[in-house]
């Protein structure tokens, strides 16, 4: 009887081969199996399965990676598109203040008008609106009077309220023009 050396199993003398395993009796130092390393149908499906894992591995190496990129872009995309949302307003009322300084008044108003009325920025572009239609009635007045024209001058500056800030201005014309008549 022969024993096997990989299985133990018990095999007539005759035989080259274990009939359990097929390890061969001849060549037992060179050939350890029936079947060599590439031949052997469990070390395919074992390639085939790694192979199989390495491709749902890269696999999801990339789907994170792009979940990666779009979680940063939430991330950051929200806060700055509200940023840039709350703020528009607030640029286009620099914008008015801008064109106000540069002396372009009805510019100015033009684009403050454009200000919607729930913004943050609403009152100060009703007020910015408030001087310039004061700036320009200011203006005509002043116009008329040095035209000579001091009745209709007179009656401009007198529309002025004291919350305008050329109540002042306009009051000491008046005081001027009462001194002198």
């Amino acid at each position: 009887m022969k024993t096997c050396r990989l299985c133990k199993h018990p095999n007539p003398d005759g035989n080259n081969y274990c009939e359990k395993c097929n390890l061969s009796f001849e060549n037992v130092a060179v050939r350890k199996r029936y079947y060599n390393e590439k031949d052997d149908p469990l070390t395919k499906i074992k390639n085939e399965e790694l192979e199989l894992r390495q491709k749902t591995t890269n696999g999801s190496k990339i789907f994170d990676f792009f979940c990666g990129v779009l979680g940063i872009l939430i991330i950051f995309g929200i806060p700055i598109g509200g940023y840039i949302y709350l703020n528009q307003d607030v640029n286009t009322y620099n914008k008015a203040v801008e064109f106000w300084n540069k002396g372009e008044i009805k510019e100015s108003v033009e684009v403050a008008e454009k200000i919607p009325e729930g913004s943050r920025q609403y009152k100060k572009a009703q007020k910015l609106i408030k001087n310039a239609e004061d700036h320009l009635l200011y203006n005509k007045a002043i116009a008329l009077w040095n035209e000579g024209n001091y009745e209709e001058a007179v009656k401009i500056f007198e529309s002025f309220t004291e919350e305008s800030e050329y109540y002042k201005q306009a009051q000491s014309v008046l005081v001027e023009f009462v001194n002198s008549n």
